[in-house]
């Protein structure tokens, strides 16, 4: 029907066009497109490899931080332990009949290993205790120490230095200086004297190792090795006296060092190096960071918080040191 009512049939016609790329320009895109995809898949290794690297540092961190967070825990509570043997002694002292005190005590912990030709020498744990008593009978000073912090020792300590006192001259010059002269706790500034380093004795020789190896690296005339050491020392005291002073605060020390022997035809001639620093992440060219998995930020974390909560307790006073 209608202007097609003369035709008998119909016909369709689909065209389809594909072009004809000349000169290899397909191949060449597919090679590309392989190309890419293959860096897509070196891209993806690479980015989960950084992501497994990542993990692994942050859990060796957060280890880091869990023990050197148990390590300030224990530093905090022997500080707290040393003040209140300082005040047992304050009053020992004046049930006896001291006029006048000042008693100090301390405790520190250390590691020394010794390595040489790549033997190891010796390895020392260093574990020390005092305590000093000075009292004041009028002008008479008498003076005791011991290494025994138990309360048994102490009071034989503060009885021995008051028996002293009895017993000697008097001296015009004797006595405590007077309480306006003494620190303010609160004023004290943090000197950043603090940085404990939980080295475990076998990673202090291999560095110990280390540092003797890179010496005897140095030149072809270096024929021995005396040896090479790595020390790490805490130390914590408590300073107080019957004008009501009572403070301290932890320090650590750390060194690394090594001599050697050189030997030509002229002779032989010994010479050292060594390095030593309150913090370990200074110690040797940064050679520890590497080796104890933790960083600067971790460790600084750490550490002030610690030395805050010390300072808290001695500034609050015996008050402090009752709530602690």
């Amino acid at each position: 029907t209608g202007p097609y009512r003369t035709f008998g049939q119909t016909e369709t016609t689909v065209a389809v066009s594909q072009p004809f790329e000349l000169g290899g320009k397909r191949r060449a895109r597919k090679e590309v497109a392989a190309a890419e995809r293959d860096f897509a898949q070196i891209a993806l290794r690479k980015a989960e490899a950084d992501l497994a690297y990542d993990i692994i540092v942050s859990h060796a961190e957060l280890r880091a931080a869990e023990d050197r967070a148990k390590l300030a825990d224990s530093v905090y509570a022997r500080a707290v332990e040393l003040a209140r043997i300082a005040e047992a002694a304050l009053a020992q002292a004046r049930t006896l009949g001291a006029d006048a005190t000042e008693v100090s005590v301390s405790e520190g912990r250390g590691l020394s290993v010794t390595v040489r030709r790549g033997a190891l020498e010796t390895l020392e744990h260093h574990h020390d205790k005092g305590l000093s008593v000075t009292v004041y009978v009028g002008q008479r000073q008498g003076h005791a120490s011991s290494s025994d912090l138990n309360p048994e020792a102490i009071e034989r300590t503060v009885a021995a230095a008051v028996a002293i006192a009895r017993l000697t001259a008097e001296d015009d010059a004797a006595g405590l200086p007077e309480a306006q002269r003494l620190a303010d706790p609160q004023r004290v500034p943090d000197l950043s004297l603090f940085h404990p380093w939980a080295l475990e004795a076998e990673a202090a020789i291999e560095l110990a190792r280390a540092c003797e190896a890179a010496a005897l690296a140095v030149d072809a005339r270096i024929a021995n090795s005396e040896g090479a050491t790595v020390s790490t020392q805490a130390h914590q005291f408590v300073l107080a006296n019957s004008l009501g002073f009572l403070a301290g605060y932890p320090t650590t020390a750390h060194s690394l060092s090594c001599s050697v022997i050189a030997q030509d035809e002229a002779g032989m001639e010994r010479d050292h190096w060594w390095d030593w620093r309150r913090d370990p992440l200074d110690l040797g060219d940064r050679v520890v960071e590497p080796r104890q998995g933790f960083t600067k930020q971790c460790q600084e974390g750490v550490e002030i918080g610690l030395v805050d909560r010390i300072r808290e307790v001695f500034e609050g006073g015996r008050d402090g040191l009752q709530q602690a």
